[in-house]
């Protein structure tokens, strides 16, 4: 899955799919973000951060498996 959080599409990885008795869908997702605050020296740091996205927002897209 890719999400658009902080301003880029980001990769992230389902977590839990909840389904809602108002046919609303949110997947709980684990979001490769930059770090806060960034690690001293290293100006790609990176943290994993749990967050929950409603379907259908435009900030959700699957991502195709390759074929290989």
């Amino acid at each position: 899955m890719r999400v658009y959080a902080e301003g880029a599409w980001r990769r992230a990885w389902v977590l839990q799919r909840q389904d809602w008795p108002d046919g609303r869908t949110a997947y709980m997702l684990d979001v490769l973000l930059p770090s806060r605050p960034p690690i001293p020296g290293d100006p790609h740091s990176q943290d994993y951060f749990v967050r929950t996205y409603w379907w259908g927002t435009g900030s959700m897209t699957p991502v195709k498996r390759s074929s290989s």
